[in-house]
């Protein structure tokens, strides 16, 4: 019996001690990501200073829609299954695992050229029918931008795949904030210039900024010991790359049938709806970037190793871990967002070509949203988890389902509710996704052990989020007037302050409901900002 009980005990600090390292190195990139992110958001915002909520901002949307398209299928594809034959090769044989790196850039790059000079000889055929309610200006328009940046769009890809490299040897933080050095190329570019050469530059400096993800990443890689570009196509691990890609190339374009229904009922709505629904779904995108990328991206490498080593109990405890911390993030985060959609978006975006007519419409985009961060954020780690136990075919059929789910759905509540309507069929289309691949990740993993413990943990996080989420609420619907005629400065004093509090808020709580991932969070901070503060010992599930 007291042997036993030695075990579990020893279990039980090494899952902490896990946890820990996870919020740890997560925290540090989450840091760097914040700082890309916060970039990524200044871009949005002169970008919404300089065009609005306008037809031309319409049209650099959409024309950026297909390079988006293509880079998330390829990212999102071609990264998980390098990143698992890359690491086994790396702990055998690092030249073996550059030789494959190389192979794999050199046949990506190849076709994706190939790929990008088509797409961009028929963008006329394609923009006319994503977009089919777009006016013919408005289309000439999006038709040259998409040649201009379709071929360059590549250099994201490629530089993808270096973030899988980096990663999978234990370097985070530079590809963390290369986005972020690419939107300040942009930002730069955008506020440069004024007049009827504004769009023209800001389509250039963009298709500059994909290359520059790409550049910055390379010394880094070169400096690891990278030997990329080698002439070569063949190496160990190609074929089973390709086995594991295809399943989620399918699974990446069907997961973006979604966008491509939103684009096209947007575009039949009135002009700048397309923009609006890009500006909300930036702002949504911030949370999923500060937080559960970085979970995602520093707890996937190991995954792989448990899952190749066969160490199943620690593979289930990561992964329980994982989410534990993504629910205990991302709810308060989702409840917080709803409820200050209307200052947020005001505060990012209501500047000189931004009226206040495109703030609602934006900000009731962005509520709506919202309430799919929670689902995305859990999908994001379950999708790692199927990653590492090989499972590319499952994410395929689920997404299927989503998708058909989310046809029947976005037309009527369009024509019903309109930008609003849109953007809550994303979210359930979203809660379904999330729904179908945790049932399939239990089955492959079993990792949800204690059915009444994560009853209890959902509750505990839930039910403060939604009373502060309440509170907060009222305080913008009081204080809507006021914030309407208030300065850049004082709306920036206001979402801050109420953001705070917040958080500050639903610490506290949790604290009282015995969280322990609320202190996890206490000593990572305690170590980063005062260089104290020990592994916390838990304080019951």
């Amino acid at each position: 019996m007291t042997s036993s009980v030695a075990e579990n005990a020893t279990e039980s600090q090494k899952g902490q001690r896990s946890a820990f390292r996870l919020a740890r190195t997560a925290g540090l990139v989450s840091v760097v990501g914040t700082a890309a992110a916060a970039l990524g958001f200044f871009r949005e915002t002169s970008l919404a200073l300089r065009f609005g909520a306008t037809a031309q901002m319409d049209a650099y949307v959409a024309a950026n829609f297909i390079p988006r398209l293509v880079t998330a299928i390829a990212g999102g594809s071609l990264i998980p299954g390098f990143m698992l034959i890359f690491i086994r090769h790396w702990e055998s044989d690092k030249s073996q695992a550059w030789k494959f790196a190389s192979a794999v850039l050199n046949w990506t790059a190849a076709v994706y050229l190939a790929c990008s000079l088509v797409l961009a000889a028929t963008a006329s055929w394609w923009v006319s029918s994503v977009y089919p309610g777009y006016d013919s200006g408005t289309l000439a328009t999006t038709v040259w931008i998409s040649a201009l940046l379709l071929p360059a769009a590549g250099f994201v890809i490629l530089a993808g795949l270096l973030t899988g490299i980096l990663n999978s040897i234990g370097s985070f933080g530079l590809p963390a904030f290369a986005p972020g050095i690419a939107s300040a190329a942009v930002i730069v570019g955008v506020l440069a210039v004024r007049g009827d050469r504004a769009l023209l530059v800001a389509s250039v400096v963009t298709a500059f900024s994909f290359a520059l993800q790409f550049l910055v990443q390379w010394p880094m890689a070169r400096r690891a010991g990278a030997r990329l570009f080698r002439w070569t196509f063949r190496a160990e691990g190609m074929r089973e790359w390709l086995a594991l890609s295809v399943p989620l190339i399918a699974y990446q374009a069907i997961a973006f049938g979604s966008a491509v229904i939103e684009s096209r009922y947007a575009s039949l709505l009135q002009a700048g709806t397309v923009a609006s629904l890009g500006y909300a779904m930036r702002l949504y995108t911030v949370p999923g970037t500060v937080l559960a990328g970085p979970l995602a991206t520093v707890a996937y490498p190991e995954l792989s190793r448990h899952a190749a080593n066969k160490n199943w109990n620690s593979l289930r405890s990561d992964l329980s871990n994982t989410l534990r911390m993504t629910l205990f993030l991302f709810v308060p985060a989702a409840a917080c967002l709803v409820a200050l959609s209307y200052p947020v978006t005001q505060l990012a975006f209501e500047h000189g070509a931004f009226d206040a007519s495109a703030t609602q419409t934006t900000s009731s985009a962005l509520a709506f949203y919202s309430l799919g961060l929670v689902p995305s954020a859990i999908a994001v780690v379950a999708l790692r988890g199927l990653y590492a136990v090989s499972d590319m075919r499952s994410s395929v059929w689920v997404e299927t389902v989503s998708l058909a789910l989310y046809a029947l759905i976005a037309g009527w509540l369009a024509r019903n509710y309109r930008v609003s309507g849109l953007a809550l069929a994303r979210s359930l289309g979203f809660l379904c996704t999330t729904i179908l691949l945790i049932i399939v990740l239990q089955r492959r993993t079993q990792f949800l052990n204690g059915g009444r413990q994560w009853i209890r943990f959902v509750f505990k996080t839930s039910v403060p989020s939604l009373v502060l989420a309440a509170g907060t609420y009222w305080a913008v619907t009081t204080a809507r007037g006021w914030l309407d005629g208030a300065s850049v400065v004082e709306r920036a004093f206001f979402v801050g302050v109420a953001v705070s509090l917040f958080g500050a808020a639903y610490l506290v709580l949790t604290s009282m409901l015995r969280l322990e991932e609320t202190g996890t969070l206490i000593s990572w901070v305690k170590r980063r900002v005062l260089g104290s503060g020990q592994v916390p010992t838990g304080c019951g599930r």
